[in-house]
């Protein structure tokens, strides 16, 4: 906390392996919640995984409680953009 950084990403996706994921939420949602108090402190945000994997529920319902500051989706693949109600963004700017 002290680095002086602006803001600090926990990622849960493509840095965790399959089998600790769960450990992973965990430790997220844990080091979230302590570095809440710290002052002064970066922008705490938490990357989730995708719609696609089966596994965001999950992250959201472990780190959501610890309120970081902002939960990252991850990365669109495709035209779809990560639209959780599975509308095409054809024609959106920049999706031409």
């Amino acid at each position: 906390m002290a680095s002086g950084a602006d803001a600090l990403l926990v990622d849960l996706e493509d840095s965790i392996a399959p089998d600790g994921k769960a450990r992973a939420r965990d430790s997220a949602a844990a080091f979230v919640k302590n570095a809440l108090a710290a002052r002064p402190r970066p922008f705490l945000c938490v990357r989730i995984n995708g719609l696609q994997t089966g596994l965001t529920d999950a992250d959201l319902d472990a780190v959501a409680p610890a309120k970081p500051d902002a939960i990252m989706l991850p990365k669109a693949e495709g035209r779809r953009l990560g639209d959780p109600c599975g509308r095409e963004t054809r024609g959106a700017r920049g999706t031409e």
